[in-house]
Parts: structure tokens; sequence; C-alpha cells
């Protein structure tokens, strides 16, 4: 079956250990990403040191999220920027909606990035 391609990459094959090493649907984080799994692909608990791959999981959970927010609101704020209209007031919510909403983008990227590298280096 690892042959057979799906919609957005090919299906996963699960060994010990890669349980987040899969592709996923728009490469949306998984709670599971970082512990091991058994030979089926189902994830395993098997010391108290892995609740913290679970914690690091929901939190790329969170990051990705909050990502995903950051650029429906640069959406938003350039809908906001087009129906202005010219108006000074309505074009100044606009300027701080995309400013905030880049803002937050930037951070989310960058607190992803952290994560992740701090998860390889641990």
């Amino acid at each position: 079956m690892s042959g057979h391609l799906r919609l957005f990459g090919e299906v996963p094959t699960f060994s010990e250990g890669n349980c987040g090493a899969g592709s996923s649907f728009f490469d949306v984080p998984t709670w599971y990403k970082y512990i091991s799994c058994d030979g089926d692909g189902n994830p395993e608990l098997q010391n108290i040191s892995d609740v913290w791959g679970v914690v690091a999981g929901a939190i790329d959970i969170l990051l990705y999220v909050a990502g995903v927010a950051a650029v429906l609101f640069i959406i938003y704020g350039g809908i906001k920027f087009i129906i202005s209209q010219g108006a000074p007031d309505k074009l100044s919510q606009a300027r701080q909606t995309l400013i905030y909403a880049a803002a937050g983008l930037i951070i989310s990227v960058a607190a992803r990035a952290i994560v992740n590298f701090a998860i390889g280096k641990f």
C-alpha cells in the first residue's frame, strides 16, 4: 500500500518510533507526533517522559492554529482595506488589522520553529 498515492502525498507507513513521520491533510500536526508507535501506527505512551512529547504536540497544534488565524486576519484586513473607499478612519483600522495580523503570523512561525528546534535537541 505504500506505493499508492492519495490527494496530499503518499500513504504513510508506520514503524517503531516514527508515529508522526507520515504526511497529513494540509500538514496539520498531530498530538502524537513526538512519541513512538507500535508496528500498526498506534501511538504508545511507554514512560512518563512521553508526556512531554504529547505536550510538545499540543503546542505545535496550537501554534499551527495561530498561524492559520493570522493568515485569515490578513485576508480580513485586506478586504477591510479594499472596502474602506478612502475613508481615513476605515483605512487606519484596516492598516492596524494588517499590522497586528502580520506580527501575529511572524510570532507564530518563529515560535513553531523554536519549538521544533527545541524538541529536536532534547
